[in-house]
């Protein structure tokens, strides 16, 4: 009945929850490791000029 139902929404849930962190984790890290690797170059960085720049080409 009901109780059955409960069960395999809960477990499927759980199943949901695991997947989509794993995907999350994998998100955030396979890039760092790419750029460990040198398939990727890392981000340019910007400095404190090229932010001041900007805020007076939006004003």
């Amino acid at each position: 009945g009901g109780l059955d139902k409960n069960y395999r929404l809960h477990k499927w849930l759980g199943i949901a929850a695991l997947v989509v962190s794993a995907v999350h984790w994998g998100w955030a890290q396979i890039p760092k490791w790419l750029v460990d690797l040198g398939w990727l170059q890392p981000p340019a960085r910007r400095g404190a000029g090229q932010i001041q720049e900007g805020l007076i080409g939006w004003l």
